[in-house]
């Protein structure tokens, strides 16, 4: 079952990156009560976990690669990072949206599932369990992770999930 987004799918041509908005369910939920406690409590320190990830909604982000994900090469490494970068510049914006609004942003790098910003915990992000959740989209194999294949970019397609407290309404670019 695909979710309804809170913001359907948009490319921002900007950063050549298609993002959706979507709420959290309980089930990521407690996995970023987990993994972004530090930087949660320390966005809202008179709040209780329950309550600020009660207000946190899901960006999920494409890119597409100009190869394919499903192997493992140099290649395929740097073509990652470069669109780990991208994703940057994108990332960076909503940090300082946060920043001016009091709220909250976080990613996990897809690199490790740690928080990209802030003391990182025991707990690591899944992203293709989310993004079935959230997408409902098939996945592949590859080496010992998975690639969640994207309806139009299918093994061309680099996600990234963030999670803000950002209001819905500041996040229509």
């Amino acid at each position: 079952m695909v979710r309804s987004p809170l913001i359907p799918a948009k490319l921002l041509t900007k950063y050549n990156l298609e993002y959706t908005v979507y709420s959290c369910p309980t089930a990521v939920a407690e996995e970023i009560s987990r993994i972004f406690k530090h930087s949660l409590l320390e966005t809202y320190p008179n709040l209780t976990i329950p309550d600020i990830v009660s207000k946190v909604k899901i960006i999920v982000t494409w890119q597409q690669s100009q190869v394919s994900l499903l192997e493992l090469s140099p290649q395929v490494k740097n073509e990652q990072d470069r669109l780990f970068l991208n994703f940057q510049t994108f990332y960076d914006t909503l940090v300082n949206l946060a920043n001016e609004t009091d709220t909250w942003v976080n990613a996990s790098s897809p690199y490790s599932g740690e928080p990209l910003s802030g003391v990182p915990t025991a707990f690591t992000h899944n992203e293709l369990e989310t993004l079935t959740l959230l997408q409902n989209l098939p996945h592949q194999s590859v080496g010992c992770c998975g690639l969640v294949l994207h309806p139009t970019f299918q093994e061309y397609g680099y996600p990234i999930t963030i999670f803000t407290t950002i209001d819905v309404q500041l996040l229509k670019f």
